[in-house]
């Protein structure tokens, strides 16, 4: 049940967004603005080198986005960079996140990309197994600081 999301999605997608991000330092740096974050999900629904895949059977319950573009230090290689996993609290203890995350990582390969990136927040041990157990290793780290 994982299709294409389409802006009539939009509705839906906002409110995953907002689970999503709740709580983050983004979020409590700048808070959730729905126009800013529905042009941003638009511009990936819409773009030639990105994709936003929905788990919908009946209710949009999880969602996945990534990006495809040239590797900044050679150009003639292209990289999958995830933009958005999530999947809604109550449908976490199913399949859909390994699912989508599967159907990404096969549309990315599909496109080109020799390298696929996922990122995570820095303190969920379990996502990183979920990663290593799949090949993935770390690469690097974000840190954040907000301004005072």
């Amino acid at each position: 049940m994982i299709r294409e999301a389409t802006l009539a999605d939009m509705d839906a997608l906002v409110d995953i967004g907002r689970h999503a991000l709740s709580g983050s330092i983004q979020d409590v740096a700048f808070g959730f603005v729905v126009d800013s974050f529905k042009e941003h999900i638009s511009v990936l629904i819409e773009g030639k080198n990105s994709r936003v895949f929905v788990w919908d059977d009946g209710i949009i319950k999880g969602v996945v986005s990534l990006g495809i573009g040239p590797y900044i230090a050679n150009r003639d290689k292209l990289v999958a960079v995830e933009s958005h996993w999530f999947v809604m609290p109550q449908y976490r203890q199913s399949s859909i996140g390994i699912r989508l995350f599967e159907h990404a990582e096969n549309w990315a390969w599909e496109n080109g990309a020799e390298l696929i990136m996922f990122s995570r927040p820095s303190d969920n041990a379990r996502l990183v197994q979920f990663y290593e157990r799949r090949g993935y290793r770390p690469v690097q780290s974000t840190y954040a600081k907000r301004r005072k």
